[in-house]
């Protein structure tokens, strides 16, 4: 998970410096697939945690907050991978580090635990945990 917005709201806005400079912010939360609201963002920085709790401007799933960061509408957090593009090829979208981050939004995968071809399916676990390890900062676990 990576915070960002584009360079131009944050030119127009501000720079938020610590969590809790984003009460004063256009944040917009994540709307999972199981309907849950992201509106809730943990930061953790030189050990110290903390949370933010703060009413959505905007609630979206994750392609539609790439696309309103993109166009200037606020604070998002985002699946790194969702947003790599923009930030590392066009510079479109900031991520916001020094703020810190309280580690990996969890991908779960749900399977039948008696199924006979379990060694496939441990086989794709790995090969998914693999994938993803480059957007994660903790090790790889299948």
């Amino acid at each position: 998970m990576i915070t960002c917005a584009s360079p131009e709201y944050l030119k127009r806005a501000g720079f938020p410096r610590t969590p809790a400079d984003l009460d004063h912010h256009a944040c917009a939360a994540l709307l999972t697939g199981s309907a849950n609201v992201l509106d809730e963002w943990q930061f953790v920085k030189s050990d110290k945690r903390e949370t933010i709790k703060f009413t959505p401007k905007l609630i979206a799933d994750g392609e539609a907050l790439r696309e309103a960061a993109l166009a200037g509408c606020g604070i998002v957090r985002n699946l790194t991978f969702n947003v790599a593009d923009e930030i590392a090829v066009r510079g479109s979208i900031a991520g916001s580090a020094r703020l810190g981050m309280s580690g990996p939004f969890p991908i779960v995968a749900i399977y039948k635990s008696r199924d006979r071809r379990l060694s496939r399916v441990n086989a794709f676990l790995r090969h998914l945990a693999h994938a993803f390890q480059r957007y994660n900062d903790a090790p790889a676990r299948a």
